[in-house]
């Protein structure tokens, strides 16, 4: 009998033992992922093209005139912000399609043989989307880089914030203050 490499660990994937595969395939696959999905990625098609669109109309009408550097700014920044959505629905895609294809394959095709490990892979990809979703946040959203670095210096480097002297004068740590948008971004 050849062991795996996590059976030989005291490891073993009961997954597709204990979790119904007409459950996974038809209400979770095809009910509660696979039609937001779609929604989602036909939402950003609409929002991208209306998007590019109305930056055109904005450069043409700022080569006539200088008024309209504003509305671009606030387009660019909207524009940015769908970009960092559509990353991130495009990740969650990537990590957890591998997972409910196998399942649906599991499901409609019984003698199909499948090595162990490509759904342990699986498995172990649709997890590691979350453990991503917070180094894309960090990385695209100002606010919450700043936050999470003051996590990351607080629990796993175990310095302290300094205390911050607010505008009326009072003193509290950095954590307390609130965060505010940066218009820059």
């Amino acid at each position: 009998m050849e062991m795996g490499f996590l059976q030989s660990c005291c490891l073993k994937c009961l997954f597709e033992n204990v979790v119904d595969m007409s459950y996974m395939v038809y209400f979770n696959f095809f009910g509660c992922v696979l039609p937001p999905l779609l929604i989602m990625l036909g939402i950003y098609v609409k929002i991208f093209t209306v998007a590019r669109k109305q930056l055109r109309q904005i450069e043409l009408k700022c080569s006539v005139s200088n008024g309209e550097n504003h509305h671009h700014g606030l387009l660019q920044r909207e524009i940015r912000a769908a970009k960092s959505l559509s990353i991130i629905v495009g990740l969650f895609a990537l990590c957890w399609l591998p997972v409910h294809i196998l399942n649906c394959l599991t499901l409609f095709y019984r003698e199909l043989k499948k090595p162990g490990f490509i759904m342990h892979i699986a498995i172990i990809l649709s997890h590691a989307n979350s453990a991503v979703n917070p180094i894309i946040y960090a990385y695209r959203i100002r606010e919450f880089r700043v936050t999470f670095r003051k996590i990351l210096n607080r629990h796993f480097f175990c310095r302290r914030d300094e205390l911050y002297r607010s505008s009326n004068g009072s003193s509290r740590h950095r954590d307390q203050i609130t965060m505010t948008i940066d218009p820059l971004l």
